[in-house]
């Protein structure tokens, strides 16, 4: 294990022509770091020496929860392979997390797309809804805080995991934080694999896990198990309405866990 690593930027990846601009984008980081990402293309070209790749054809959800195993950093924060951050944004975000002081803190980047930032809109549980609670654009988070949340549930086929990492972190009185310098931007978006996947399948999946469809009853106390509440999509609960579902060590690397649509 190498103790000197602080940052380990874990997920899926495929694109491995796009992997060595993720890499010399995160250059300017005087903080030091790796980078673990498991998927079923190797790259053909030799990674640097903190760069780590796993071959595994197993679902995306259970890659990502396979490189997050893999990590050794003191903070470890999801990626992909298909973004860029801008200029110091571990040295940034590491540095705000430790100025918090608190392991129930998680960071998050400014989310851009296309070139424009949508943070305003999209950094939340609903889509421009503020008064929802607010969701990480990568996520950086103590590996300690990640072993106590449970990691990924193996329910989860692609995405939209990470929203739930996030809301398990506010069920225990945690918080997201937005480390405003700093952003992520997404060169070539997931759009397909949200239509094909996210949409129909991961995202019921949170909503299901999170949404009450009935508000309590009249005068009775709702502020200890509300977020928020919405006319049309329901009542976000402060308690997950399903426990995690852990993904086992048995076969991880080749058998997807849990509902797998076109993986193995």
């Amino acid at each position: 294990m190498n103790n000197n690593v602080v940052i380990s930027l874990f997920g899926a990846g495929i694109y491995t022509e796009k992997w060595m601009r993720l890499y010399e984008s995160l250059a300017s980081n005087e903080v030091s770091f790796e980078i673990i990402l498991v998927g079923h293309r190797a790259p053909e070209f030799v990674l640097p020496e903190n760069f780590h790749f796993i071959y595994s054809e197993v679902k995306p959800a259970q890659c990502a929860e396979i490189a997050s195993r893999y990590t050794v950093g003191e903070f470890i924060m999801n990626t992909t392979d298909d973004i860029v951050f801008s200029e110091h944004a571990l040295d940034k975000m590491v540095e705000m997390h430790r100025n918090y002081d608190c392991e129930k803190i998680m960071i998050s980047c400014r989310y851009v797309l296309d070139g424009k930032d949508l943070t305003d809109e999209a950094a939340y549980f609903w889509w421009g809804i503020p008064q929802s609670p607010r969701m990480p654009a990568g996520g950086l988070i103590q590996k300690s805080m990640w072993t106590q949340l449970g990691g990924i549930d193996q329910r989860f086929t692609a995405l939209c995991w990470d929203l739930d990492i996030a809301m398990r972190l506010y069920e225990i009185g945690g918080a997201v934080g937005l480390c405003k310098d700093v952003w992520v931007e997404e060169v070539e978006s997931k759009r397909r694999l949200y239509a094909d996947v996210g949409a129909p399948v991961d995202r019921p999946l949170l909503d299901w896990l999170w949404i009450r469809h009935t508000a309590p009853p009249k005068g009775m106390d709702s502020s200890p198990w509300i977020h928020h509440k919405h006319e049309e999509k329901g009542v976000l609960s402060r308690t997950r309405l399903s426990p995690v579902v852990p993904f086992d060590d048995r076969y991880i690397l080749t058998r997807s866990q849990g509902p797998k649509g076109r993986w193995r």
